[in-house]
């Protein structure tokens, strides 16, 4: 992940990581005239990466890199059961909880205690790219039922936005 700051540049620049073989991964991502996150990528390759940034006019302004190694959160959860406390200590943190479900079978997820601000939640179904959402504040929520659309696993992503930090309990239920 790269977050930069003390940027004076008045003009957004482009942010490139580039492998230790020369070639880009992704495409340049724009950053502006004030402090930015990118949220994490992966670095698909070993060795030694370059962070290239392109400014419209580079006789002008300053900009500092700050990147971040950061580890996810995982966890397999069964309805009904136990819940899992996720706590959120580096930016640009993620939790995935899976769970299994019979097509037709309700479910909910319940956090408890959480810390969260505005927290979007994503909730992917087996073999599909499309989602259920909600979105996590601090204090106690559940997200709107569900019934399982298709048999198999699913997975919720937890993705506090930015450099937010912060902590919640989740479980998941039927009710």
């Amino acid at each position: 992940m790269c977050s930069s700051d003390l940027f004076s540049y008045p003009h957004p620049v482009s942010v490139q990581f580039v492998r230790p073989d020369g070639t880009s991964l992704g495409t340049a991502r724009k950053v502006g005239a004030s402090t930015t996150f990118l949220d994490p990528i992966r670095l698909d390759a070993s060795g030694t990466w370059r962070v290239v940034v392109s400014a419209p006019d580079p006789d002008a302004g300053a900009m500092r890199v700050l990147l971040r190694s950061v580890t996810d959160q995982n966890a397999t959860l069964t309805v009904g059961g136990a819940g899992v406390l996720f706590v959120f200590n580096q930016p640009g943190q993620v939790a995935r909880v899976s769970f299994t479900r019979t097509a037709g079978q309700p479910f909910v997820l319940h956090f408890v205690g959480s810390t969260l601000v505005n927290t979007p939640v994503r909730v992917y179904p087996p073999g599909t790219a499309s989602f259920l959402s909600c979105t996590v504040g601090a204090g106690n929520l559940t997200c709107p039922m569900h019934t399982a659309s298709t048999t198999g696993t699913y997975v919720a992503i937890i993705d506090p936005p930015g450099e937010n930090l912060g902590l919640t309990f989740v479980s998941v239920g039927t009710v």
